[in-house]
C-alpha cells in the first residue's frame, strides 16, 4: 500500500482552487503532483484530486510559479511525513510562469 499526503490549494479568501498530492511509490521515492483551477473553472473535489494524483504518479517536476511558496511548505511537510523515503530536493523542481503571469510582466 502506498502512503499518500494531500493538501488543498486555496486562495487568500479560502476559496478552494486545487490540490497538492505526494505519494510514495514501490521504489521508496516520493513523487509530487498538483491540480489547479483556472478562473473560469468551478472547483470539483473528485476531479481535482484525480488530476493531482495522476500527476503525482508521473512525478511532475514543473509547477506554476504562483504555487512556489505553497510547494515549498508542502515539501517541508513531505520531508517530515515520509521520513523513511527518498523525497526529492527543491532543486529538482522548476517553477514556470503561466500565461496569466507572463501577461503581467513588462517587456
Amino acid at each position: 500500500m502506498n502512503k499518500t499526503l494531500t493538501t488543498k490549494i486555496t486562495n487568500k479568501n479560502g476559496k478552494r482552487l486545487g490540490f497538492m498530492v505526494a505519494s510514495k511509490n514501490q521504489n521508496n521515492e516520493v513523487l509530487l503532483g498538483f491540480s489547479l483551477c483556472c478562473k473560469k473553472d468551478k472547483f470539483n473535489y473528485d476531479r481535482g484530486l484525480h488530476i493531482a494524483t495522476k500527476r503525482a504518479d508521473k512525478g511532475v517536476t514543473e509547477f506554476p510559479h504562483s504555487l512556489k511558496s505553497k510547494i515549498e511548505n508542502f515539501h517541508n511537510r513531505c520531508t517530515k511525513y515520509f521520513k523513511d523515503a527518498s523525497v526529492p530536493s527543491m532543486e529538482m523542481f522548476t517553477f514556470v510562469n503561466t500565461k496569466k503571469e507572463e501577461e503581467k510582466q513588462p517587456e
